[in-house]
């Protein structure tokens, strides 16, 4: 596995990466959620999140033209994004043998 792995999709917490004789195993290491998967790509697969963020992203470059071309509501709302993503960047693990 060369990427790192997202969040639960669950609950958020951080995953857990095993390799063993059965292949490879990633699971939530809260006790009350419980999900795994075999398979890093489908743990990483978010197609709501994947929507959300090319919209965002669409957002974010039609912000920035406005805000270039002097409009404050514009300068605004990207200080606000900006602010919000310091805040709460999501988190990543790597894997761990």
């Amino acid at each position: 596995m060369n990427e790192a792995l997202k969040a639960c999709p669950f609950c958020g917490k951080q995953p857990r990466y095993e390799i063993d004789v059965d292949g490879e195993w990633i699971y939530c290491e809260n006790e009350k959620c419980k999900y795994i998967s075999e398979d890093s790509r489908a743990w990483n697969t978010r197609p709501l999140e994947d929507v959300l963020r090319k919209q965002l992203d669409f957002a974010i470059g039609v912000l920035e033209y406005k805000a270039e071309n002097g409009d404050g509501e514009a300068i605004s709302a990207l200080a606000e994004i900006e602010a919000i993503s310091e805040t709460q960047s999501p988190k990543s693990v790597t894997q761990t043998d």
